[in-house]
């Protein structure tokens, strides 16, 4: 039987540009940026007592699958921001007078959907849901107001960003993640009566904006070819001493034995348009030709 070799891969790369697929591989990625967390309230009792912080830092790395336009990932993250100022009633300390901070350890699992191509500048907007321990610390001249509690309970997240590979298996991107923590519940130093301490509800919720680094296990390279190239599947060479029938020669082909370079867009069109066929999977056009 006649071994005949696709060659759209000789005769169109001139008219073809590499491009990338994410579709079916695994993934980690690595965030690192600044964070704003809103004023915590509440901190010294029902309406009282105020937290504003300074900016902070946020870090984490996820791992996930890319389906192809949908992704699912684990994630561990953790922010933290100074204390900037802690207000109660008329008293107000800052500078010298107030030390501390707020911060939130979590572990999300996240679903994310994909927008744009796989190969150039690619935006995502998703969201999760997970675990997150938040602890509070405050240190006033007045040992009553001060706070040193954490506590654990559900948290849910909003994400969004852009992506870019700058390598086969390396993407660089920008992030946004809104993190929330309801039902914070502490406990202060402030005595509500003589033997009690302050039983604190609060929330918890930060911005951040970071840097990602992504790093993709397997990602399928392959041609994508321009318009005025001719229609699959183009041009045929056989083994030398072979005369290979004419493109477009229908039902010969499908009686005909292939060697198809893998991933090339051509082995998809001869498995729809010619399921009769043998086709054999080769990594190279070189190999291919022998």
């Amino acid at each position: 039987m006649r071994k005949l070799v696709i060659g759209m891969a000789l005769a169109s790369t001139a008219l073809a540009t590499p491009a990338l697929a994410r579709d079916d591989s695994w993934y980690i990625e690595g965030d690192v940026g600044g964070v704003l967390v809103e004023d915590m309230l509440d901190l010294a009792g029902t309406d009282v007592g105020k937290l504003n912080t300074k900016v902070g830092y946020d870090a984490g790395v996820a791992v996930g699958y890319d389906f192809g336009g949908f992704r699912l990932e684990a994630e561990s993250s953790y922010r933290r921001a100074s204390a900037d100022s802690f207000t109660v009633g008329a008293n107000n300390y800052s500078g010298s007078n107030l030390s501390g901070s707020a911060s939130a350890l979590s572990f999300m699992l996240n679903g994310l959907l994909d927008f744009g191509p796989d190969d150039g500048l690619q935006g995502f907007v998703g969201g999760g849901a997970g675990i997150g321990r938040v602890k509070v610390v405050t240190d006033t001249p007045v040992a009553a107001y001060d706070i040193n509690d954490s506590d654990s309970g559900f948290a849910w997240q909003v994400l969004a960003g852009i992506r870019l590979p700058v390598t086969n298996n390396v993407d660089v991107g920008l992030k946004y993640r809104m993190y929330t923590q309801d039902n914070v519940e502490l406990i202060g130093a402030r005595p509500i009566t003589a033997n009690l301490p302050t039983a604190i509800d609060t929330k918890f919720r930060s911005h951040s904006l970071m840097l990602t680094l992504g790093y993709t296990a397997e990602r399928t390279r392959y041609l994508e070819y321009t318009l005025g190239v001719t229609p699959l599947p183009g041009a045929l060479f056989g083994r030398s001493g072979v005369q290979p029938p004419p493109a477009g020669a229908g039902p010969a082909l499908g009686r005909a034995r292939f060697a198809v370079e893998r991933d090339f867009i051509v082995g998809d069109y001869l498995r729809r348009q010619y399921p009769q066929a043998q086709l054999l999977t080769v990594e190279t056009t070189g190999q291919a030709l022998q």
